[in-house]
C-alpha cells in the first residue's frame, strides 16, 4: 500500500479545507506556533522535543479506494493507525473526523490517550487531540467552550515547560466563534 501517495494527494486537493484561522500549539511562554499543515516528511518537530501530526481527515472512518481499484477500499483509520504506528507520532491533531458515539476513543488508536470533540447534530466536523500515554497530559475543559469545536490539552515532557496544544476546527469561522477562541486563548495565565 502506497500510504504516501493517498496523503499527498488529499493534501493537494484540499490545500485550505480547514480555516485559515488554527493554532496548533501554544506554549506556556505566550508563543503561537501557526501550522501550515504536514511538511513534505509528514513530521513536525516542536520546540519541547515532541514529534506531531496534524491532518484535515475529513472523516476518519470513511473508506477509499486502494491505489485507484475501485473494487478495493480501505477505512481512512487503517490508514491514519499505519501512518502514525510507523512514525510513532507523540502527539496528533486531527480536524474534520467526522466521528460519533458510534467509534469509541479505543478503537482510534492504541497506545495513546485520547482527546475528542465530536460535533452533535449533524455530520461532518469534530476535533481531536492523541496523546502517547507515556507523555504526561491534562485535557484543559476550562479552556474549551462548548459552542465550538475545539479541543484543548495541556502536555507535559520531561523538564521542559508545559504545553497548550489546540486543537479548533470550523469551516467558516464568524466572528462569534473567533471571539470564543480568542477568549479561550486569553483565559490561561502566562507564567513566566
Amino acid at each position: 500500500m502506497k500510504v504516501k501517495k493517498y496523503f499527498g494527494a488529499r493534501i493537494s486537493r484540499y490545500p485550505n479545507s480547514t480555516s485559515s484561522f488554527q493554532l496548533s500549539c501554544l506554549t506556556i511562554s505566550g508563543d503561537i506556533c501557526p501550522n501550515p499543515g504536514p511538511p513534505r516528511k509528514l513530521n513536525y518537530q516542536t520546540s519541547t522535543g515532541l514529534s506531531v501530526l496534524y491532518l484535515n481527515a475529513r472523516s476518519v472512518k470513511a473508506f477509499v479506494l486502494l491505489d485507484g481499484n475501485p473494487s478495493c477500499k480501505i477505512c481512512k483509520l487503517t490508514i491514519l493507525q499505519q501512518l502514525v504506528y510507523r512514525r510513532s507520532y507523540d502527539v496528533v491533531s486531527i480536524c474534520e473526523t467526522w466521528l460519533n458515539d458510534t467509534v469509541l476513543s479505543s478503537e482510534i488508536l492504541t497506545g495513546y490517550n485520547i482527546y475528542r470533540k465530536d460535533r452533535t447534530g449533524k455530520t461532518g466536523g469534530g476535533v481531536l487531540i492523541a496523546v502517547k500515554i507515556d507523555i504526561r497530559s491534562n485535557r484543559r475543559f476550562d479552556l474549551e467552550r462548548e459552542q465550538i469545536e475545539l479541543v484543548a490539552v495541556e502536555l507535559f515532557k520531561d523538564s521542559s515547560k508545559p504545553v497548550i496544544l489546540y486543537t479548533f476546527y470550523h469551516p467558516d469561522p464568524g466572528p462569534d466563534d473567533l471571539n470564543l477562541l480568542n477568549h479561550s486563548l486569553l483565559k490561561w495565565p502566562v507564567w513566566s
